[in-house]
């Protein structure tokens, strides 16, 4: 059997060039620390919607609403708005966008946290530039 070295040796000087090198990167790799384990998706569905919690506790502080206020003005019961507290993810947006309006939040710190509170002027849709939401055709109603 022939060593690594020697079937090296036998290449054409270019190829011979190219395999040291990928060998070296190949052992620099291994030397490098591993990195921490990535994110998941459902980790960071939970960051999300732990932010998400503490905005809907800030906003009912701010408008001193009760959670059964709260969870009338958003449009379900209380036991559905506690475990939006709890960190429940919402099916659609449509509630929130109502909630918004009704009270005259600001949709972008609605959703991510960034701008003002509260709307400039009441009534008037505010929606951000990277503001995306997705809701199932069923929950739309004219």
């Amino acid at each position: 059997m022939t060593t690594l070295d020697e079937r090296i040796g036998a290449m054409p000087p270019r190829d011979a060039i190219l395999i040291r090198d990928y060998i070296a990167f190949l052992e620099e790799r291994r030397a490098c620390p591993p990195k921490g384990p990535r994110e998941t998706a459902a980790e960071r569905s939970k960051a999300y919607y732990a932010d998400a919690v503490k905005r809907m506790v800030e906003i009912q502080a701010v408008l001193k609403l009760t959670d059964k206020a709260a969870a009338e003005s958003y449009g379900v019961t209380l036991r559905t708005y506690r475990n939006y507290l709890a960190g429940a993810p919402q099916r659609c947006g449509m509630k929130s966008l109502r909630f918004c309006d009704h009270h005259n939040i600001s949709i972008d710190y609605w959703i991510s946290g960034n701008g003002p509170m509260f709307r400039d002027k009441p009534g008037a849709a505010h929606l951000g530039e990277n503001v995306v939401l997705f809701c199932p055709r069923s929950a739309v109603r004219s």
